[in-house]
């Protein structure tokens, strides 16, 4: 895969909608958390601006759920 390619897939991922085969969150800081559970990859990064990284998430759904256990966003007046 060329660094074009990467980006562009990652990229692809991160616009997702969650739904169906596509997991995913905001975190504290503001960036964007896509997980595909047919291809097994995960992005993160800034929609429009920047990809942080996407790569192959080990653990599958146990380790996206510990995942987004730590970084989402709570939202104000949550009570978790």
């Amino acid at each position: 895969m060329t660094e074009k390619q990467y980006e562009e897939r990652a990229l692809a991922l991160l616009q997702s909608e969650v739904g169906g085969d596509i997991d995913g969150f905001k975190t504290e800081e503001g960036k964007i958390v896509r997980w595909n559970k047919v291809t097994n990859d995960y992005a993160i990064g800034v929609p429009g601006e920047r990809v942080s990284s996407m790569y192959p998430l080990r653990g599958g759904q146990r380790r996206f759920n510990e995942m987004r256990k730590r970084d989402e966003k709570k939202e104000v007046g949550s009570n978790e």
